[in-house]
């Protein structure tokens, strides 16, 4: 029985699987994609989406905000084709964000490290709480 219910698509789990292979965070890219972690542990063990053919592709360019999100596991402990295909992702992106910084300006901040502002609050000592208002 389908109920058709799935929140990826065959080719999102492929992109999950490519991503994987070339050394980025599980957590991370559950996070670009919007599901939990465990979605992406069950994808790379073969325990969900099997049926799927696992044919190596060149890694996915993501959104922005999703490309923002990834980090790599460690980079110590890629091997130099993993490292030699993450600098020509970089520059793939970094492609994609100049091409879009016109259009947006999230992708141009993204680009000089763009860092979300947070809003100034005052923390009352005392009590360690935080609060919009002035403290008296």
């Amino acid at each position: 029985m389908n109920t058709n219910n799935a929140t990826l698509s065959t080719n999102e789990v492929q992109n999950i699987r490519d991503l994987i292979r070339a050394g980025f965070c599980k957590t991370t890219i559950a996070r670009a994609f919007g599901v939990c972690g465990r979605t992406v542990e069950d994808i790379d063990h073969q325990r969900s989406w099997r049926h799927v053919p696992d044919v190596p592709a060149p890694l996915p360019l993501l959104a922005c905000h999703a490309a923002a999100m990834l980090r790599l596991r460690s980079f110590k402990r890629l091997t130099d084709e993993q490292r030699q295909n993450l600098t020509q992702y970089a520059h793939r992106v970094g492609a994609q964000i100049e091409a879009e910084a016109e259009r947006e300006p999230f992708a141009l901040d993204l680009l000089s490290g763009w860092k979300p502002v947070q809003p100034v609050r005052q923390i009352n000592r005392v009590r360690g709480l935080e609060s919009s208002a002035p403290c008296c």
